[in-house]
């Protein structure tokens, strides 16, 4: 089984930011995270 890529997605609140979020956390390749200041 190959390891999860992981991803800080910073500015999530943001339009570009939530649909980077949910377009990534939605491949089972990537753990995602988001950081929300």
């Amino acid at each position: 089984m190959l390891s999860q890529k992981k991803i800080l997605v910073l500015g999530v609140s943001g339009m570009l930011g939530n649909a980077v979020f949910r377009v990534l956390s939605e491949s089972a390749e990537f753990e995602v995270q988001f950081f929300r200041q």
